[in-house]
């Protein structure tokens, strides 16, 4: 399955950041030139099943992270040449 393949990639803290992490309401996500937009940027939960998903067609997305129950979560960021994925925290 697609949402289990992007779990496994390794996390590029270079490609992508999300501020402040962990977040209880909105987060920031801020992508770098090695990910220029237009991307697309899913969630996934710690089990591997999507969450969220949203386009992403800036270098900064703020996301509202308030529904996510709290845990441990993927965001995965696809672009035309490139593609990452970190960690976020949920309180």
């Amino acid at each position: 399955r697609e949402d289990y393949a992007a779990v496994a990639l390794p996390v590029d803290g270079d490609a992508m950041s999300i501020v402040p992490n962990p977040v209880t309401g909105y987060a920031t996500v801020r992508f770098s030139s090695l990910l220029p937009p237009p991307s697309s940027l899913r969630i996934y939960d710690i089990r591997g099943s999507l969450v969220m998903e949203r386009p992403a067609i800036a270098s900064t997305l703020r996301i509202d992270c308030r529904s996510l129950a709290p845990g441990v979560y993927f965001v995965h960021a696809q672009g035309p040449r490139a593609r990452a994925t970190c960690r976020l925290v949920k309180e």
